[in-house]
């Protein structure tokens, strides 16, 4: 959305009226792109984690239905894929470094929740709203690793920063093996 100075998403997972998770969307430098996420993933409205983006070619896009339509849908599909591989990654690296790993809370509901309603999972743009959300709840844990400093990392954390899924997938694959 071109020209929007700030944003957010409260996010509440399970329906319970009650706040779980949000990220507030901001243009820093006022050339009227989103430029800087910040997440709170506890619902307690402080910010756990900051991201600045530095990246200078964006493209604006013309309003076309159709067109827009179909960009979309074909990212959604691709994308929905790439979050399944990346969260599989990201569960494995957690499970060898955090001492006593378990399975993000908002990760069980979804698995539970694809099982009761088949109809909203059925939607690929609901899966790619709670596949987004828990690869960024386990990209957190992750930064919070000691491990996470080293140098295997920190291009792991280059490739997230700069939204190539393709090399973060391999990087993490990597990590893995």
């Amino acid at each position: 959305m071109f020209g929007a100075e700030i944003g957010w998403l409260k996010v509440d997972y399970d329906c319970d009226e009650e706040l779980d998770m949000q990220i507030w969307y901001e243009d820093l430098n006022s050339d009227g792109f989103i430029d800087c996420l910040k997440y709170d993933f506890d619902g307690d409205e402080n910010y756990e984690q900051v991201i600045t983006i530095e990246k200078e070619d964006y493209s604006i896009l013309d309003f076309n239905y159709e067109d827009l339509s179909d960009l979309y849908k074909n990212q959604t599909n691709a994308v929905v894929t790439q979050y399944v591989r990346m969260i599989f990654f990201l569960k494995e690296i957690l499970a060898k470094q955090e001492q006593n790993f378990v399975i993000d809370d908002l990760d069980a509901y979804y698995a539970r929740a694809s099982q009761l309603d088949i109809k909203i999972m059925a939607s690929k743009e609901a899966q790619k709203y709670y596949q987004d959300l828990i690869l960024r709840r386990y990209w957190w844990r992750l930064t919070q690793l000691t491990a996470f400093s080293n140098s295997s990392f920190q291009l792991i954390n280059v490739a997230y920063l700069n939204g190539d899924f393709e090399q973060l997938i391999l990087l993490l694959e990597i990590q893995v093996n």
